[in-house]
């Protein structure tokens, strides 16, 4: 009896460890809502519903307030894409991204949520910057920046947080597997390695930084030329 109890105490400790461990991994990850004056969201049911569109991050739960008020949500299951126009956000201390701040493109991927040796795979929204046999995807996560702290104040002094939206990229294959792209140029070079030095060169040539939505686009879409 003691021996069962012992093992059920030490099975509890274990479980609440592991509750422990992921909420602080989840506590990494700060919400935010990104605004659309327009947009149009495309279902699975086949229909569609179009108004002021705005998506929580990390949640994946897409809204639409129609012209007469009502406001639907949405989850990542019953979306198949979505197209969003004219961004409203502002003070997200987000790099400027040109034309994707005027029109975006959303498609529901099947996604292992970045762990990599997990066979569970479920939906999420991913931009899409580069269509193509090989489709360049973005994400975006806000994330905390460190404290900054005035040289000058005293040792009581109170720094201040402040957050910063920031750009992950991921390759869609053929098959619509994603791969994520942490390291672009060499994860690319990897995928593609009889393009492994010409890519190089055609980003030097044209100037294109690997770590640019746009610039990497130009450089997917000429891997996908020379494929």
């Amino acid at each position: 009896m003691r021996d069962l109890l012992s093992n059920f105490y030490k099975a509890a400790i274990l479980l609440f460890g592991a509750i422990l461990i992921a909420f602080s991994g989840r506590a990494q990850q700060v919400p935010f809502e990104l605004l659309w004056r327009t947009g149009t969201v495309y279902l699975t049911s086949g229909d569609s519903v179009s108004g002021q569109v705005s998506l929580v991050l990390p949640t994946d739960i897409v809204s639409v307030k129609q012209p007469d008020g009502t406001v639907s949500a949405f989850a990542t299951v019953n979306v198949t894409d979505f197209v969003v126009r004219e961004e409203q956000n502002s003070g997200n201390f987000r790099p400027a991204i040109g034309p994707l701040e005027i029109e975006r493109y959303y498609k529901t991927y099947m996604w292992d949520h970045n762990k990599d040796y997990s066979n569970f795979l479920s939906p999420a929204f991913f931009v899409v910057v580069q269509p193509g046999v090989y489709t360049l995807l973005m994400r975006e996560t806000k994330a905390p920046m460190p404290v900054q702290v005035n040289r000058y104040a005293n040792a009581n002094s109170m720094g201040y947080r402040t957050e910063k939206i920031l750009q992950y990229f991921y390759l869609a294959k053929p098959n619509n597997e994603i791969i994520p792209l942490r390291n672009p140029r060499k994860d690319l070079q990897t995928l593609f390695p009889k393009l492994k030095n010409d890519l190089v060169t055609f980003a030097k040539t044209n100037k294109l930084d690997f770590d640019e939505p746009l610039e990497l686009a130009r450089i997917i879409e000429y891997c996908n030329r020379s494929i």
